[in-house]
């Protein structure tokens, strides 16, 4: 993967209401219908995020009349994030996990919260 497309990708993926909507769509194809009201959010907003997330690969879109299927895209980050997120999840405030997803195979980090928080800015500063 073009290291270029794979931070549009991260980027797409890394704003909780698109990272939902993945994770809504882990159970198989929906329509945008069906996401409108398993999101909670509103159809501009809906539209907004989903542009961004076919634009990043992350998901395709299929039409059929005047109707819109969105589903995942087979890329394996993707795969992986829906794993992480246990394959299905609401929007923030909506039963959404808090914090970060945790695989039951991971042992939990236990450094100290100033050794993370150096991981994550650089992280960042990476991403951006």
């Amino acid at each position: 993967m073009d290291p270029l497309h794979l931070v549009e990708l991260l980027k797409a993926l890394g704003e909780p209401t698109r990272l939902s909507l993945v994770l809504l769509l882990a159970g198989g194809e929906k329509g945008g219908s069906a996401l409108l009201g398993d999101s909670g959010i509103s159809q501009p907003s809906l539209s907004r995020h989903l542009k961004v997330l076919r634009e990043s690969g992350a998901i395709r879109e299929r039409r059929t009349g005047r109707t819109c299927f969105y589903r995942l895209s087979s890329s394996d980050l993707v795969d992986l994030v829906v794993r992480l997120g246990g394959g299905s999840a609401g929007l923030p405030g909506r039963d959404a996990p808090s914090g970060r997803p945790v695989a039951e195979n991971m042992s939990e980090d236990t450094s100290g919260d100033a050794d993370r928080e150096r991981r994550d800015a650089s992280i960042e500063e990476w991403l951006l």
